[in-house]
């Protein structure tokens, strides 16, 4: 029987200097570029959520302007409306005025049932007078045509468009709701024959 011994030979553990300089050399060039991916996703995920939050907010205008005008009996021409300015009555007698205020900023309104009256902001950051019209927020009144009425009275109006444009960050986002009221909306006054 042979019996087998090492002698002299231990196992080694570990990396060699030339190991460790190797792995550094990879790690130094690979990391900027996971570097940049993890900042730009990042960047990404923040445009995102500002977006998404834009959207939300848009949500919330169209909803409630829609939810308010669909109810209307009467617009008002005390006073006359205009492109910042709009005046109107539901069937149980409360009144809203909604305004687009270029100092602040701000789409206003007011509730008016009766003796009360309730005010707010319905949003906040909205591009009033922008260098680009396009950006501009405002009311657009129309006709039974759907054509744009230049100088609106009380019973020209037929329906109405609410453009908007919201300031979140550094974008610029556009919203639009178009509101023809349950009342009219049924009612074929178009001078349109099919």
């Amino acid at each position: 029987m042979v019996i087998k011994m090492k002698i002299g030979k231990k196992s080694q553990a570990g990396f060699t200097l030339i190991e460790l300089i190797a792995s550094m050399v990879l790690m130094a060039i690979m990391l900027p570029s996971v570097g940049i991916l993890v900042v730009n996703s990042m960047r990404a995920i923040a445009t995102h959520n500002i977006s998404l939050q834009a959207s939300v907010d848009a949500g919330f205008v169209q909803n409630n302007f829609t939810k308010h005008l669909d109810a209307l009996s009467s617009f008002s021409d005390d006073p006359n409306p205009t492109s910042t300015s709009l005046k109107f009555s539901i069937y149980n007698g409360t009144e809203y005025v909604y305004t687009i205020d270029s100092d602040d900023r701000d789409i206003k309104y007011s509730r008016i049932m009766g003796e009360d009256t309730d005010t707010g902001i319905l949003m906040k950051k909205v591009l009033v007078d922008s260098s680009d019209n396009s950006f501009d927020s405002k009311f657009i009144y129309r006709d039974n045509n759907n054509v744009i009425i230049v100088t609106p009275g009380d019973t020209t109006i037929k329906s109405v468009e609410l453009k908007f444009s919201l300031s979140r960050g550094e974008q610029v986002y556009r919203y639009s709701v178009y509101v023809m009221p349950d009342s009219i909306a049924h009612k074929n006054e178009t001078d349109i024959t099919l």
